[in-house]
């Protein structure tokens, strides 16, 4: 949590501007343009106190369910696996996900633990009635959809 608050203010001490189709001139990045998507109202409500502490008050802080629709120049994703002891069928969920990852214009950066693959790569997947890659189900779908962007931000990492 202070991981992303401390991220979130170095963005804006850095001034940042931004430039697209709909503001061809660039301008500055203003904190209601930059989204934190979390899982749970708790870590939101931590979240928040974390920003305003920093001046970030206008920084929107919500679960994955309230900024479906929404759209932000810049998002922080507390991915929603991070620190969980076991994966379970909340977290794995791929619509929230999605909603996480798809909320940016223009740079989404997700935030979680080293060790949040391992809950994937060391474990089977949840018991369901379904077959891993045979049988549509939410859990398995979304047990693959996170080792694929897994594998993704992990080849992209320095």
């Amino acid at each position: 949590m202070t991981l992303l608050a401390d991220l979130v203010a170095r963005l804006f001490a850095r001034e940042p501007r931004v430039r697209c189709e709909r503001t061809p001139a660039r301008t500055a990045l203003v904190q209601s343009q930059v989204a934190v998507g979390v899982s749970h109202n708790d870590q939101k409500d931590y979240l928040r106190a974390a920003l305003d502490a920093h001046g970030l008050d206008g920084v929107v802080v919500e679960t994955a369910n309230k900024l479906q629709g929404l759209e932000f120049e810049v998002t922080f994703v507390w991915h929603p696996l991070s620190g969980l002891p076991e994966a379970n069928e909340f977290h794995l969920d791929p619509g929230r996900l999605c909603v996480l990852l798809t909320r940016h214009r223009h740079a989404c950066v997700v935030v979680g633990r080293a060790s949040d693959r391992d809950l994937l790569d060391d474990r089977p997947p949840p018991p369901t009635a379904a077959y891993l890659g045979y049988a549509p189900d939410p859990v398995l779908d979304g047990w693959e959809i996170h080792q694929e962007v897994f594998s993704t931000l992990y080849s992209a990492r320095p």
